[in-house]
């Protein structure tokens, strides 16, 4: 009797996790690319998509779907346990409904850009903190939140595009961006704009990682993910990643 009991309860038990995972992890992103965008056939793409996608669906055998959404929204979504995850850095804001992978999917940070050709060049690239570019003339994108909070009170020039910044850029309308070393690189390519911009310091630099909802039936997964991670840095398949869109 006692062993039916235990062959019985394993089998509900195997039961309930069959049912947990047989839903499609959901996963939400915001329009920025190259980390996450929808390309022109209407799939969802990007640097976090290639590495979550590798790790979760093709390692794990886990099934996923990607979104992409207003940022506010998809943040929303997980927290109402609608969505199950996104890539973010962990703040103390989003640690009260979510828990954070160890492992970092991919990094985030601040340069300061500008024009080969631009005459302050030289002291631009002496400035290695946000309240240094008070004097100059920046530029930033509509709705960029870590812009709208740090350069606060300076002489910003708000455009929706990125393509249009980079554009401002190159032809020193505006004298300095500061902005992601990986988008604007990756948009300085597309342009053919590689020879007309400059990278100078580096302001800001963090990682970002994979938040799962606490409301998430997927929430256990966290610490397979992180070896899974960890296997993929050590073959190389994450440099492979980030090659690709460099």
């Amino acid at each position: 009797m006692e062993l039916l009991r235990v062959v019985i309860s394993s089998i509900f038990l195997l039961g309930i996790n069959t049912v947990s995972y047989a839903n499609e992890f959901k996963l939400v992103f915001a329009e920025y690319k190259p980390y996450s965008w929808v390309d022109d056939r209407g799939e969802v793409v990007g640097i976090e998509i290639d590495i979550l996608k590798e790790a979760i669906h093709n390692r794990m055998r886990v099934p996923v779907s990607f979104q992409v959404l207003p940022w506010a929204r998809a943040q929303m979504l997980v927290k109402q346990g609608e969505a199950d995850a996104f890539v973010a850095f962990p703040s103390e804001k989003r640690k009260l409904y979510t828990k954070a992978s160890k492992e970092t999917v991919t990094t985030w940070g601040v340069s300061i850009f500008s024009t080969t050709k631009g005459r302050n060049v030289k002291e631009l690239s002496k400035i290695s903190e946000i309240a240094g570019l008070k004097s100059y003339t920046l530029g930033s994108m509509i709705g960029n939140g870590w812009a709208k909070q740090n350069l606060a009170g300076m002489n910003v020039t708000w455009v929706p595009k990125m393509e249009q910044l980079i554009k401002l850029v190159a032809s020193g309308r505006i004298e300095a961006l500061p902005d992601s070393p990986i988008v604007v690189k990756f948009y300085m390519r597309e342009l053919g704009l590689e020879d007309e911009i400059i990278e100078l310091n580096n302001l800001i630099s963090t990682t970002l990682h994979l938040c799962i909802g606490i409301k998430s039936n997927y929430l256990d997964m966290l610490p397979q993910f992180d070896e899974t991670l960890r296997e993929m840095a050590s073959d190389g398949t994450l440099e492979k990643v980030l090659s690709k869109y460099e």
